[in-house]
């Protein structure tokens, strides 16, 4: 039993290394970067300030009588704009006021990596918005 409780102790410390490894690697990238954040985190903000603009310029067409398929663009583009918000939200919980500070880089990491799930939820359904509106744009066009 002890032997188990041991093992138990030892991986628990190698997890909990591999952790916080990451969190430094992480620390460091943020605090090298010019941006103030990971490569993944600038990549995913850009992303979603795009799409966030162009549900922006999708919502604000004419307001002359929409078909129903017009009318169906509009709402998605709305519903991808707000889910651009909160991922941008998000983000920028773990986006340091000042890069350069190892301690805020640290703290970045950290919040980064506690949102970690939700993020990726919300990347996912921002994919699956993004296609949804891909469509219904196709749908309209013709």
């Amino acid at each position: 039993m002890e032997t188990l409780a041991a093992i138990s102790l030892v991986g628990s410390i190698i997890q909990f290394i591999d952790a916080g490894g990451k969190l430094v690697t992480a620390a460091k990238e943020i605090r090298q970067s010019t941006s103030g954040m990971t490569e993944k985190d600038h990549s995913m903000q850009e992303t979603a300030q795009r799409l966030r603009d162009l549900s922006s310029r999708i919502g604000s067409f004419s307001s002359a009588p929409l078909t129903p398929d017009q009318s169906d663009l509009r709402m998605l583009a709305h519903d991808c704009g707000k889910l651009s918000e909160q991922m941008l939200s998000l983000i920028s919980t773990s986006t340091p006021m000042n890069g350069k500070s190892y301690l805020r880089s640290l703290r970045s990491a950290y919040q980064s990596h506690r949102y970690r799930q939700p993020r990726k939820e919300l990347e996912q359904k921002l994919l699956e918005c993004h296609a949804q509106l891909q469509f219904q744009y196709n749908k309209v066009i013709r």
